[in-house]
């Protein structure tokens, strides 16, 4: 194998205890804000060592959710990098706010 080379699979890696996990969510029928949300949020806010925690469904759901918290709202500007999936600049949007696209290198157009 050559460096450049990941073995499959890599990660993430799943074991028993995962397997386990999902299924009591899928058996309870309550994919969404359930007890099995709630407790993965109470634990893991104690592991970070946070008062709160709060799960979500999926990034674009996080950045919004972020972007929520902070105020961020109309006419705001927020920098984002050209470069990046979608909802980086569609969740400053939904906000009423102005994404503004910057790239790291200085020689970029």
């Amino acid at each position: 194998m050559t460096t450049n080379q990941i073995p499959w699979p890599s990660w993430p890696r799943y074991g028993n205890t995962e397997r386990l996990a999902v299924e009591r969510v899928i058996s309870s029928n309550q994919l969404f804000a359930d007890k099995e949300v709630r407790e993965f949020e109470e634990e893991f806010a104690d592991y970070i060592g946070v008062r709160y925690a709060i799960g979500v469904g999926n990034a674009t759901q996080g950045l919004h959710l972020s972007l929520a918290a902070v105020n961020v709202g109309m006419g705001n500007e927020v920098v984002v990098t050209p470069y990046t999936w979608i909802s980086s600049a569609s969740c400053i949007v939904m906000q009423n706010a102005i994404p503004v696209f910057a790239d790291i290198e200085s020689d970029s157009p």
